[in-house]
């Protein structure tokens, strides 16, 4: 409140810088959490306008946050003048909205815990479907990161074993992170 500011500065002014980013830290971590939340609102979004238009506008309403997004799309229709709406052969409609939602929780952790301004999203769909999703920024010990990392690892992991996905997230001290979520293979071949 105002008055614990107020006696923060009069007592200890050097801490007040920190906490003054901190504090910038946390609304913008909830702005995130915001959208997302709001954005699952929809959630005939993605069968409306598919999945690669969803992750598509998701990516440039996160220039707000603060960050800029590359995304890729390798699969049916790409490069061609219309963009893919139909991927039923590809993906279900459960696998479309699970995969969305992995994407944006996974930029909502770029822009709450990696420091970095700078992200790559890459969907293929040819061969085995993988979504992945890289940063550069300051990366962390995944071992580390379990049960205490509030849902975003949980959940992204939890929403991939509802469609028979799997999770990988490679991530070091220093060296940004990586989360590759892939179709499970089934015995006999692709799905």
């Amino acid at each position: 409140d105002a008055g614990q500011a107020a006696l923060l500065v009069q007592l200890e002014p050097s801490k007040l810088d920190a906490q003054l980013e901190r504090l910038r830290e946390l609304a913008e971590s909830a702005l995130a959490e915001m959208r997302t939340l709001v954005s699952e609102l929809r959630p005939d979004a993605v069968e409306g306008e598919g999945l690669v238009e969803s992750i598509r506008r998701d990516v440039d309403r996160r220039r707000a946050d603060g960050i800029t997004v590359s995304f890729r799309f390798h699969g049916p229709g790409a490069g061609e003048a219309g963009e893919p709406h139909d991927l039923t052969p590809v993906l279900s409609a459960a696998e479309a909205a699970a995969l969305l939602r992995i994407a944006q929780e996974a930029l909502n952790n770029v822009v709450k815990h990696s420091g970095s301004t700078e992200a790559e999203i890459d969907l293929r769909l040819g061969g085995r479907p993988r979504l992945e999703i890289r940063d550069k920024g300051i990366g962390f010990d995944p071992e580390r990161a379990g049960a205490g990392s509030g849902m975003g690892l949980a959940g992204m992991r939890e929403r991939a074993a509802e469609i028979a996905w799997t999770v990988e997230v490679t991530s070091e001290p220093g060296a940004g992170t990586r989360i590759l979520v892939e179709r499970m293979a089934h015995e006999g071949g692709e799905r």
